[in-house]
């Protein structure tokens, strides 16, 4: 019995007889069998009586020290009664009733449910910590990439813009020189603006308008198309 558990318990001793004490020991038993058995008798009643300091527990997690208790008070029941010397002894094999280890059982499930449990809600954990993270990444690049449409648009407008600028400039410029060069009032300028516009209005056929004359020069620029100054 352990702890008010029926308990079975094999084991194996390894003793030698002490030489000097030889003759008493065969005074006291008469023979070796009788010595062995008595030997047996004594150890099983050490084995017995060591168990019931333990708890059932302990001889999954003690049985080292349970065994080298035994081997202890084996060795000094089997001197002092019989003057033989336990060398060795192991417990081989512990064997507790049914209902005791399917308890057992069913605590020990009981507790690798309770670790994976908590192990699962870990990993719930991690994996709602790296959803969160995932959001607020997705989010940052959200933002990252509105303001960088947003930028390409102010650069892309800016640039449309510039070059309008330039483009006006030019215009201004050669049409400044072409009214020194031609020697244009800015009326005449003006009326021949209109008739590039009458031009791009009516391609493929003639435009006559008339205005002041300005020189061979002017119909040279026109290039033919005026008929009449």
């Amino acid at each position: 019995m352990v702890q008010g558990q029926p308990i079975s318990i094999s084991c194996a001793v390894q003793i030698h007889f002490d030489p000097q004490h030889l003759r008493d020991t065969y005074m006291a038993f008469g023979s070796y069998e009788a010595a062995r058995q008595r030997y047996l008798l004594l150890a099983g009643n050490v084995v017995s009586n060591t168990a019931q300091d333990f708890v059932p527990q302990d001889f999954w997690s003690k049985r080292d020290i349970i065994a080298e208790k035994m081997r202890f008070k084996i060795n000094h029941t089997l001197w002092t009664q019989g003057h033989a010397v336990a060398d060795r002894f192991e417990v081989m094999k512990v064997d507790f009733a049914t209902k005791f280890e399917d308890s057992i059982t069913a605590i020990q499930v009981a507790e690798q449910s309770k670790v994976v449990n908590e192990y699962e809600q870990q990993v719930q954990r991690v994996v709602q910590q790296i959803e969160v993270m995932k959001s607020e990444n997705n989010a940052m690049i959200a933002n990252i990439s509105a303001g960088a449409d947003a930028k390409s648009k102010e650069i892309r407008a800016g640039a449309k813009r510039d070059a309008f600028a330039l483009k006006q400039g030019m215009k201004a410029r050669k049409y400044s020189e072409l009214q020194k060069r031609l020697e244009l009032s800015t009326d005449n300028l003006q009326e021949f603006f209109k008739i590039q516009v009458l031009q791009a209005q009516n391609k493929g056929n003639k435009v006559v308008v008339g205005m002041p004359s300005v020189g061979a020069a002017a119909q040279k620029v026109l290039g033919g198309r005026v008929d009449e100054l």
